[in-house]
Parts: C-alpha cells; structure tokens; sequence
C-alpha cells in the first residue's frame, strides 16, 4: 500500500494495471464480479417478502462489514488500520453506495428482478461519461472502434431483451424512476472508487466502506424500518438475508475492486453487461419469470458485444498502453 495520505493524483492520471497478468486477474476479477452480482436483484426480491427497503439494507451492509473486517482483521490488520486513519477519503464512497442501495431496493420492490437488473445496465452510460470527463487513460479505450462496435452490440442486446420480455413493462413508473437515478448513483461510485484505488487494498477498504454505509442507513431503520424484524422471520430468511450481504455486497465489491484496479472504470463495466442475461435465466429458474426466444436471440447478441471487449478492446488498451 503506498504511504501517502489520500488520493494525489491528477484526474488524467493512469493507476490501472495494464500488464498482462493484470489484464487476466483483471478479466477474471470481473467475471466472478458479474456472476456474483446476477444474484442482487433476485435476494432482494425474496427478502421484500419479509423485509422493508431500510431494514434489508441496513443487516445486508452490515454483515458484509461484519465478514470482510473478521478476515481483514486476521490477514491484514496493520492495512485496514492505515485504511481506518483514512476514513475521510472512505466516506464519500460509503454515502454514494448507500444512495444507489436504497433506490435500487426500492426499484426491484416496484417492478421486478428481471427489468432491475436490465435498466441498471444504463449506467455503463453514467460511467463512460463519467470517465471521460476525470480520466485521460479511459478516453483512448473509448475511441476504440472495437469499443464502439461493442456498445452497438451491448446496447442492442438489452434493448432487445428489455422489449423481448412478455411480462415485463417498460412503463415510466416510479420504480423505473428509482432504478435509473440508482445507476446513476453507481456510475457516481465506481468513477469514485476508481480515483482512490490505488491508495486502499480493497480487503481492507471495503469493510469500513459498509460498516460506514451501515450508520447511514441507521437513523431511516430506525425510523421508517423494523430493526427488531430479524428476531421475528425464521432463520432461513435470516440466513439469506446475511448471506446475500456477504456474497453480492461484500465479495462482490472487493472482486469489482480488484477489476477497477487492472482495468479502470470503463472496460469491467461493459464486459459485466452479460449479467442481465445471467439474471434472467436464475429469475426464470428461481422466482418463474419466462425467458422469451426474443430475449434468448438478444442475450447472444449482449455476450457477442462482451466478446469483442475482452478479445479486441482489452488487447489494444494494453498495447496503446506506455
């Protein structure tokens, strides 16, 4: 971890790992990030049964802080201290996470797993604007034609699989309102995570992020939540409700951190938009939402757009690389 006491760089400034074993941890950083985050959306539906917005929220940061401090305590423990005297810097991303917590909990209790996870997929948008307005190294990736053709191709995809989908609406109703604003707010945190990256091991950063999310989601528990609700559901919801925080709030940021580390911002975040695809099918399997032919045509059509990043735009980000 480097010394200093913040994040000092200039905005164009490159800390991405542009190696070839960082584009593969890279690569496999995110892959095992959108498996893990396919999940998010079909917990939240199943707590909602059980559980309002405030207070799945609350118990999910929660035990991901809880998990990820007890290993970083036992491997890391003088990392996450000099981590703990940097709180400051760990603050904004802790109230940018716990804004798209809340709006994307309150879009999946509005709509449904399925159109969630499909209209989140619009923050690639948020994070390559985002990009390539703090940072110098994401604008090469982007005149990319092979980034351009990607996007074409991405964007086709879920378009089709948004339109493909029978039971699904596109209906501007608040829960469509709240997804998109929680996109935005994610885009917001990723470009955030990205200019502090290099300053924080993600085991020992995440921990403080969620705990600090945790406190920010307190008060409205308390409030308009029921902080007591875990001690009156069984200890089957109980469990999922701990463990989905583990696995998709708590792993899966420090695998997405990993991937922000050795690729930057904007080439995990398009090849992570297989994930709808990959939601759909553990909807259909879990909670029967029906997989159209349309939405099957589009999902090869999504996965040919992930394709021409890892083999084309990643190849050529790496040799344009100094």
């Amino acid at each position: 971890m480097r010394d200093c006491v913040g994040p000092r760089r200039a905005p164009g400034d490159r800390v991405e790992d542009v190696s070839s074993q960082g584009r593969k941890l890279g690569l496999a950083a995110t892959m095992v990030t959108a498996f893990i985050w396919a999940w998010p959306t079909i917990f939240i539906k199943m707590l909602g049964r059980d559980f309002d917005v405030f207070t799945q929220s609350f118990y999910r940061y929660l035990a991901s802080a809880a998990f990820l401090g007890a290993i970083a305590i036992l491997l890391m423990r003088d990392d996450m201290s000099k981590a703990a005297r940097r709180i400051r810097f760990l603050v904004p991303p802790a109230i940018l996470v716990s804004l798209f917590q809340l709006t994307s909990v309150a879009g999946v209790y509005m709509t449904n797993a399925s159109l969630s996870g499909l209209i989140n997929r619009i923050s690639i948008a948020f994070i390559v604007l985002l990009s390539y307005a703090f940072f110098e190294s994401e604008r090469r990736v982007m005149r990319s034609r092979y980034f351009v053709l990607a996007n074409v191709l991405i964007l086709g995809g879920v378009l089709g699989l948004v339109l493909g989908a029978t039971e699904v609406s596109l209906e501007f109703d608040l829960g469509v309102i709240m997804t998109v604003v929680s996109s935005l707010f994610w885009a917001a945190y990723i470009v955030n995570v990205r200019q502090i990256v290099n300053d924080f091991e993600a085991l020992a950063a995440m921990p403080i992020v969620h705990l600090l999310a945790s406190v920010i989601f307190l008060p409205a528990v308390l409030v308009f939540g029921d902080i007591a609700r875990v001690s009156t559901v069984g200890w089957g919801m109980n469990l999922l409700l701990a463990g989905s925080g583990i696995l998709c709030v708590g792993l899966g940021n420090v695998t997405n951190y990993v991937a922000i580390r050795h690729l930057g911002t904007t080439l995990p975040a398009n090849i992570m938009t297989f994930k709808p695809l990959l939601t759909i099918v553990f909807a259909w399997l879990i909670l029967g939402e029906a997989l159209t032919i349309a939405q099957l045509l589009s999902g090869v059509l999504l996965l040919l757009g992930c394709w021409v990043i890892i083999r084309k735009v990643t190849v050529r980000y790496r040799e344009q690389s100094p």
